[in-house]
């Protein structure tokens, strides 16, 4: 199914894996994103965030002025430099919520970012309601070629869907070539691209 201007309602509240195909430099991006993470007010939310080159201590500083704070816990798998700012405090609380922060110094290293995002969702999985943000693959490719990187997803999707997750991937579609999103395309149940409407959403 192909839908212009579409409601992201769905997305939201349903199961599954999006690939969320915005510019890096489109403020849209970070107002969809919350809402793909979920509405204000629901409780008991469990949210895992997987940041390649951004700083999990910036990550959760935005969240402080929340309202998704109120909600459950946070598990944050932290890929690259920008990570070693958070090793030193891998866990506490921000506003009501727990976070534990996890890191994985080299972008390469796509089995111990497997390793890690595993060990984030046992320490979530009392949680009956996970919304997963994967923020990005634009900077995975630029570490690991398109095969290697298909594997991984593949293998983080099926992972993500048993625990039936609502996960958001963000990929920057003028970054790549039309080869490269129609492969990654394939392993996810819906693409979201901005339009001048709205939003567009494709269903698998």
């Amino acid at each position: 199914m192909d839908s212009s201007n579409a409601d992201l309602a769905p997305l939201v509240a349903e199961p599954g894996n999006t690939l969320f195909l915005t510019p890096s430099l489109d403020e849209r991006r970070h107002e969809v994103c919350s809402r793909l993470v979920g509405p204000p007010g629901e409780q008991q939310r469990a949210t895992l965030a997987v940041l390649l080159g951004k700083s999990p201590d910036q990550w959760l500083n935005q969240w402080r002025a929340k309202p998704q704070a109120r909600s459950g816990p946070i598990a944050i798998v932290g890929v690259g430099e920008a990570t070693r700012s958070a090793t030193a405090q891998p866990g506490g609380a921000v506003g009501q919520r727990q976070y534990r922060i996890e890191t994985v110094s080299d972008p390469r290293d796509l089995t111990g970012i497997g390793i890690k995002i595993n060990d984030a969702l046992s320490w979530l999985s009392t949680e009956s309601d996970l919304a997963v943000c994967f923020d990005s693959l634009t900077v995975l490719l630029q570490y690991s070629d398109l095969q290697r990187t298909f594997r991984f997803l593949h293998v983080l999707t099926g992972r993500l869907t048993a625990a039936d997750a609502r996960a958001h991937f963000h990929l920057d579609p003028d970054a790549h070539d039309d080869q490269t999103i129609a492969t990654l395309t394939s392993l996810f149940d819906s693409v979201v691209e901005p339009t001048d409407e709205g939003w567009r959403v494709r269903n698998r």
